[in-house]
């Protein structure tokens, strides 16, 4: 069977939005396999947003230093195969294929979703190419995710902000809650919420379990043809994006890579740190896709996401926005958000099970096109295209055909 056969087919067995989240059969199949995941050493990062800037800043930090560093992340962007990579290089088609092979039986017979799959191929894949360090990002959530099974040596929680309320529950405390289910015990936690409560709740949990925790302190940083980041004793960090937000991002991306160095899981050097982030480029997030006229992508997917995004395009003049979203999402709210850059919104559908009709967003002022591929080639202003990570990947090989 192929990648899409092999996904569309685990995936008739779990539907989203009925079946309860549960890590107690991938769990019992992981026991089955002597739970090989714990030959890795991990990095564990949840959070609400900002965990693929997070984890692809560090990677390429640690690439820096020269460690063999593996990638796990959610959702793929760029081909089908994204979500597992080593040292910046995805699995081919063949590799990932013959898991498929050789596996797809037993994964039928414990009833694994298509993420749970990918997450047993990504242990094969990392163990037998023998990597120093391997960086796991939640699919949703922390505490019943598949990647949970893993033995981190430092766990990662970026922020905490209102999504997948179905899941994780309605208040910042109920998900941060669920999210520190990561932290495991006698090991690292370093995180860049802010909230009194969650950070109350982080402590709990780390005394509870005998780990250290860290706060990551404030960056400094200002906007001149990219990114100048200041923060612990690395001034004038210069990364070529144009996003304010993820000056957060990076921050916490160092300051977790400084955490491994103090405990002396890691080496590195102040070079590797300026030198891995003058390569820093996260596809479709900011992404700039096409100067003149100028398009951004990006995967801003939720409320806070939105928000941190309208900052970050408030000085761009005359900027249209086209936007789709998942049904699960607050589109309301973000349209609200969207509606103080642009005065001109549109909307329109794309391919995904979990897509929210056009019709829910009628009752904003906003723009029904039937084909996003003509406006892409006839717009003359600046256009941002956001709303779905889902969204953003199918238009996205669109514009790079």
């Amino acid at each position: 069977m192929n990648y899409k056969e092999t996904m569309n087919e685990l995936s008739k067995g779990h539907v989203f939005g009925k079946d309860p989240i549960s890590l107690e059969s991938f769990q019992t199949y992981m026991n089955s396999k002597n739970n090989i995941q714990k030959q890795l050493k991990c990095i564990h990062i949840s959070g609400t947003n900002g965990k693929g800037s997070t984890s692809y800043a560090m990677e390429q930090i640690l690439m820096e230093a020269g460690y063999k560093t593996g990638v796990f992340s959610s959702p793929n962007i760029e081909s089908d195969f994204d979500c597992i990579r080593i040292n910046g290089k995805k699995i081919s088609q063949e590799r990932y294929e013959s898991y498929i092979d050789l596996y797809f039986d037993e994964w039928k017979q414990y009833r694994l979703s298509s993420f749970e799959a990918e997450v047993f191929i990504s242990f094969l894949y990392f163990i037998e190419e023998k990597t120093d360090f391997v960086i796991y990002e939640v699919g949703m959530g922390g505490k019943e995710d598949a990647t949970n099974v893993i033995d981190s040596i430092l766990s990662i929680i970026t922020n905490i902000g209102l999504d997948h309320c179905d899941y994780l529950g309605n208040t910042y405390l109920e998900i941060a809650q669920k999210k520190a289910g990561i932290i495991k015990k006698n090991s690292l936690f370093i995180t860049g919420e802010k909230r009194k409560d969650c950070l109350d709740w982080f402590s709990y949990i780390c005394h509870q379990k005998h780990t250290k925790m860290y706060t990551a302190i404030k960056e400094d940083f200002y906007m001149d043809s990219g990114l100048h980041l200041n923060v612990l004793d690395y001034h004038n960090v210069f990364i070529p994006v144009y996003a304010s937000y993820q000056s957060k991002n990076i921050s916490l991306a160092i300051q977790a890579l400084e955490v491994l160095k103090k405990e002396n899981y890691i080496q590195f050097k102040k070079e590797d740190v300026y030198k891995g982030l003058s390569h820093f480029h996260w596809t479709g997030r900011f992404e700039i896709v096409r100067k003149d006229p100028l398009i951004i992508l990006d995967g801003a997917h939720n409320l806070e996401g939105i928000k941190e995004l309208v900052n970050s395009c408030k000085d761009i003049k005359n900027i249209s926005v086209l936007f789709s979203a998942l049904k699960d999402k607050p589109y309301d709210d973000m349209l609200e958000e969207l509606k103080k850059i642009s005065s001109h919104i549109m909307v329109c559908d794309f391919e995904h099970n979990r897509k929210a009709d056009v019709s829910l967003f009628l009752k904003h002022d906003v723009e029904v096109i039937d084909s996003y591929e003509k406006i892409i080639n006839e717009i003359q202003t600046p256009l941002l295209i956001c709303g779905s990570l889902y969204f953003i990947s199918q238009v996205r090989k669109k514009i790079l055909l």
